[in-house]
């Protein structure tokens, strides 16, 4: 258990004595939203599970059932842009790798 005020403050805010140009650039950097992500995980998971892990889990079957939609109807390779944060962005990618490499695992067992 950590006391109030020991902990360091989250990689993301605003550091003493920095310009919001400076700031602005450092929060739009995906190490600065990893070192967030990790901070948040650390600091308290049950919070992080919800506002990160399962958010990312939302945008990633969002996408899965928008490529698949697409696919349906046109036919051709589907494209979708999709708006979150940096710090969602390599859970959203991890999962829908994942979700490729079943996806072709079962296809090639059913002789797809």
């Amino acid at each position: 258990q950590t006391t109030l005020g020991q902990r360091p403050p989250d990689p993301i805010r605003r550091r003493p004595e920095e310009t919001l140009p400076n700031w602005e650039s450092r929060r739009r950097s995906q190490t600065t939203a990893r070192a967030s992500k990790e901070y948040g995980q650390q600091a308290n998971p049950n919070f992080h599970h919800v506002v990160v892990e399962q958010r990312d889990e939302r945008f990633a079957r969002a996408c899965q059932e928008a490529i698949a939609d697409d696919r349906n109807n046109n036919k051709q390779q589907a494209v979708v842009l999709v708006v979150c944060g940096l710090v969602h962005v390599e859970g959203i990618v991890e999962r829908l790798k994942l979700r490729h490499v079943s996806e072709s695992e079962t296809d090639s067992e059913d002789g797809v």
